[in-house]
């Protein structure tokens, strides 16, 4: 069976017997529309199959009307928690988003970005972004204006006047952890893990002043 079109904006405005720039104003949620075209435009929205194209929308008023989330390592099993409850707690408040995976290169034992994928998802104009996890660049980032919130979460606060961070109490962490190994009667505290980010750092630099034998 051959596709069927998919129906337009165009399609929607001649079946309810409006102008384009209405059924536009309708999906806005724009005010000033009467509650008889409004409910037009919607029956013939439904009985048509159209949805809006919320990506065109983005690209035409430069602005959109979704959170774009970053995942940097899909390989995460935290990460992706992260952002898939930040998906459902968005789309509860009829709030949509998009979701978007980080390609991270190695090249010499050192991480690299590629910039790419940020750019693409700015692309869009979302109206918020969500990192999950840190980034070995924030360059593709300063671009973004100081109107668009940035949240990193589980990552070190960046160099950005429209970025926070949400993240655990690392040195509280790293102080319970030496507290309970010492209380136990270890006297030797390694650290393995990763140490090429601000995060593991942090985690490091931590568990060093907790410990009074320091990470070996």
């Amino acid at each position: 069976m051959p596709n069927e079109k998919r129906a337009t904006i165009r399609d929607v405005a001649a079946e309810a017997g409006v102008s384009k720039s209405l059924v536009s104003l309708v999906f806005s949620r724009a005010e000033g529309v009467s509650e008889d075209k409004r409910t037009r435009v919607m029956d013939a929205a439904k009985k048509l199959g159209f949805t809006p194209n919320i990506w065109a929308r983005s690209l035409a008023t430069g602005s959109g009307t979704f959170v774009g989330i970053l995942v940097v390592d899909l390989h995460n099993p935290l990460f992706t928690e992260i952002a898939d409850l930040a998906r459902r707690a968005l789309l509860e408040r009829g709030q949509s988003s998009f979701m978007a995976a980080a390609i991270i290169s190695e090249r010499n034992g050192k991480k690299t970005l590629e910039p790419s994928t940020v750019n693409g998802l700015l692309d869009l104009r979302p109206q918020g972004i969500l990192v999950v996890g840190s980034l070995p660049s924030l360059s593709a980032l300063k671009s973004v204006p100081d109107s668009v919130p940035i949240v990193f979460a589980t990552s070190v606060v960046p160099d950005l006047s429209n970025a926070i961070t949400v993240r655990s109490d690392e040195a509280e962490g790293m102080r319970l952890i030496a507290q309970h190994l010492t209380s136990i009667g270890h006297q030797r505290i390694a650290y393995i893990g990763p140490n090429d980010d601000a995060i593991a750092k942090a985690r490091l630099g931590a568990l060093a002043i907790a410990s009074s034998f320091g990470p070996m």
